[in-house]
């Protein structure tokens, strides 16, 4: 499981710390990477110091989707203010099963159960979330996995975005 992105609290960083710490005193055998920096950076290195399954780590922008490519689940638990999450694209593209908020756009990238998981931003949902993924019949999770790969390669890969920029700036121009 992954979480990689700025380690803000709106961004959820502390609400995933501490689904985390729930998730591995009943699944001792996960492993989790926390990505990224922010204010809370340091506050987690010593929240899961000396958890031999949980990685703090850095990647650049450059190496995202390799990077997101080590991972089965990539986890967006914004609580307040997400416009379309680039972390949650990222994850996409390189084939993590996406759990998100319903915050912002997280919902137009996103529909439950089909290319993804949703949940509520608060503990014990992003908590249930997890857990049903990590119990999940292997061919469902491939299923939506297959959904959410083909959700960005048809609509939301860089090309088609920035195909769909020059079309608006070239139509304001005129």
């Amino acid at each position: 499981i992954v979480l990689a992105r700025r380690l803000t609290r709106y961004r959820g960083a502390q609400l995933f710390a501490d689904v985390a710490s729930r998730l591995l005193k009943k699944y001792p055998e996960l492993d989790i990477t926390i990505a990224g920096d922010g204010d809370l950076e340091e506050k987690l290195k010593k929240y899961f110091q000396g958890t031999p399954n949980v990685h703090m780590t850095k990647y650049s922008a450059e190496q995202s989707i390799d990077f997101h490519k080590h991972f089965d689940i990539a986890v967006v638990p914004t609580i307040y203010s997400e416009g379309t999450s680039l972390s949650l694209c990222e994850a996409m593209a390189a084939g993590c099963m996406p759990v998100a908020t319903h915050v912002g756009g997280l919902t137009n990238l996103l529909i439950d159960s089909f290319n993804g998981k949703l949940c509520y931003p608060d503990e014990e949902a992003v908590y249930n979330t997890l857990e049903e993924l990590i119990n999940m019949d292997l061919a469902d999770y491939k299923k939506q996995l297959i959904n959410s790969y083909n959700t960005y390669s048809t609509a939301l890969n860089k090309n088609k975005w920035e195909e769909r920029w020059v079309q608006f700036i070239n139509s304001i121009e005129q």
